[in-house]
């Protein structure tokens, strides 16, 4: 497998709504992250060389690419960081 895509009918169903940060630093909604990383997992064999999402026409701006591929890069690299930091000792 080459690449992946996701699909979404808007920004809002991929990145955090209620986020007040510009949209390439909001953070993906936990659903869609999940849906990446399952994905990621799941070709481990044959790992895509790229993610590709996909929108309606009409959720299409200029720069909009360039964002959402920071957003998604900035939320995936938060995400491994929190998962890399040792456990607090109890």
């Amino acid at each position: 497998m080459e690449e992946f895509a996701i699909r979404a009918p808007s920004v809002d169903d991929l990145l955090d709504p209620y986020s007040a940060e510009p949209v390439d630093r909001r953070p993906q909604r936990d659903d869609v992250r999940d849906r990446i990383l399952r994905a990621w997992i799941d070709t481990r064999e044959h790992r895509p060389d790229h993610l590709s999402v996909e929108l309606p026409a009409e959720a299409k701006r200029d720069g909009l690419a360039a964002e959402l591929e920071a957003a998604i890069r900035n939320d995936l690299v938060a995400t491994y960081s929190r998962s890399s930091m040792p456990s607090p000792a109890c």
